[in-house]
């Protein structure tokens, strides 16, 4: 990942669950670098709100392992909130 990315995760990762809304469309980008860094966002800032957009990702050979752990982190966080 080359920094304009790092740079990218930092800025929507310290904008909290504000953020995830933004990283919706990304997930749907072309390129799966992309996605990949949308993923990885999400299972940081990301509820459960983010799961149907991230599970539509479960099919895509590119983007799957990266949605998987981005929902598994989701699901826990979840839970341990209640």
């Amino acid at each position: 990942m080359g920094p304009a990315n790092s740079d990218i995760e930092r800025l929507f990762t310290e904008l909290g669950p504000d953020g995830e809304p933004y990283m919706w469309p990304l997930l749907q980008n072309s390129s799966h670098i992309v996605r990949g860094m949308a993923c990885r966002v999400l299972a940081k800032i990301g509820t459960e709100k983010s799961l149907a957009e991230l599970t539509r990702l479960l099919g895509d050979t590119l983007s799957n392992r990266d949605a998987k752990v981005a929902i598994d982190i989701i699901q826990r966080r979840e839970v341990d909130r209640s």
